[in-house]
């Protein structure tokens, strides 16, 4: 095997292009999402590209109600794993709903999309719940489309 190539057939099935000029990659498997992943393999993606990559998982969406605007999706997720006994890396991404600089003078609470690595974990802050920031909040899920339940 050359150092630097993928261990399997096919990294990609497809690509979609996206508004302002991005392109999502459909991987082929979770392993060759995984060897993406890897520092100098990304590093070698976004010389040869010219762009920034991130690379995400599918993950299972969950909004998050009424999260204190102190929480920082940037800095925090490890925290909130950590107090609610989730594994490293469980929480693929975090993102408020709506732009912090928008909020009211004086908002307290914002609403959170958190995107889970498994159902399990999704399934978990919808039934109990999360701790974040020192406060318990509750999840709903996020519908694929339209007329979802």
């Amino acid at each position: 095997m050359i150092p630097g190539h993928p261990p399997f057939d096919r990294l990609f099935v497809g690509a979609q292009k996206l508004v302002h000029g991005r392109v999502l990659y459909l991987m082929a498997s979770e392993e060759a999402a995984e060897w993406l992943r890897r520092e100098d393999i990304k590093k070698g993606f976004i010389d040869h590209y010219r762009t920034p990559i991130r690379v995400r998982g599918q993950g299972y969406r969950v909004i998050c109600e009424y999260i204190p605007v102190s929480f920082d999706p940037n800095t925090s997720t490890a925290a909130v794993e950590i107090v609610n006994k989730l594994p490293a890396g469980a929480i693929l991404e975090a993102r408020y709903l709506k732009d912090p600089s928008k909020c009211t003078m004086g908002q307290r609470t914002a609403f959170v999309l958190l995107t889970f690595r498994t159902a399990k974990q999704a399934n978990q802050a919808l039934k109990t719940g999360l701790i974040i920031e020192g406060k318990k909040v509750f999840g709903r899920k996020v519908c694929r489309r339209q007329g979802d339940v």
